[in-house]
């Protein structure tokens, strides 16, 4: 039973990861963090069809794709860019004066069904446990 719901883990992760990779479209959790020094903070960012985006914190502007590669760009001139892989993408942000900093960004649908499955995984990527209700 362990071996079915490791496989199942595995094939759902890997179909949204195969079928994210096709647009950058669709809500993500979004952690940024100003200097790079570890201090992430959370909202959440969705890429609409029309390019343009909205934050949680109801922050606006355009985005652009070319392939893997995303760049967005706020209203004040605030631009981010980076690379996306399966259903994570990471990248540097700078603002017009030149402050720098890094970003990652995880597809809402993949964390929606790792909760759903209630199916944890290991900072390691090893051991994968199932929480027992």
């Amino acid at each position: 039973m362990k071996k079915f719901l490791v496989v199942l883990f595995c094939v759902l992760v890997l179909s949204v990861g195969l079928s994210a990779a096709q647009t950058f479209e669709g809500t993500w959790d979004f952690y940024f963090d100003w200097g790079c020094n570890g201090s992430y903070a959370h909202v959440t960012i969705t890429f609409k069809n029309d390019g343009t985006f909205r934050t949680s914190e109801n922050l606006t502007g355009k985005w652009y794709q070319l392939e893997s590669q995303i760049i967005w760009e706020y209203k004040n001139g605030t631009t981010y860019e980076g690379t996306k892989v399966g259903a994570a993408m990471l990248g540097m942000m700078t603002t017009t004066g030149n402050i720098k900093g890094c970003w990652y960004c995880v597809k809402k649908l993949l964390m929606l069904i790792k909760k759903a499955k209630d199916i944890e995984v290991d900072s390691e990527g090893k051991k994968i446990m199932i929480q027992k209700q």
